[in-house]
């Protein structure tokens, strides 16, 4: 009687210990699947913040491509402006000395008359 009541009794906790193991590997399938979720959100996350920074290095260098060549753009403006000023500047003087020479011939035929 006594070894019936001591197998009546590892049975039962046999029976614990096994639904205890059950419920054990049902919470760790359904966390693996809930972690398989969150990896796949992350994975998700990575790849669209990936593409997201790509896309951003791209509108950056355009933008340095853009800057660069208004730089130049602008650069070349005042090249042109200073080389017309410069031509300008050139064309008075040149006046000027004609001007000069033609008041020192015209002295110079006074004081010969």
């Amino acid at each position: 009687r006594a070894t019936a009541a001591q197998s009546s009794s590892a049975q039962s906790t046999a029976r614990d210990v096994s639904e205890q193991l059950v419920k054990t590997m049902e919470e760790f399938e359904r966390a693996k699947a809930e972690w398989a979720i969150e990896r796949d959100e992350m994975r998700d996350a990575l790849a669209a913040a990936a593409g997201e920074s790509t896309r951003l290095l791209e509108a950056t260098e355009e933008v340095c491509r853009l800057r660069a060549a208004d730089a130049a753009a602008g650069a070349r403006e005042d090249a042109e402006r200073t080389s017309a000023e410069a031509a300008a500047e050139t064309a008075t003087y040149m006046r000027r000395v004609v001007e000069l020479e033609a008041a020192t011939e015209e002295v110079s035929l006074k004081v010969d008359e």
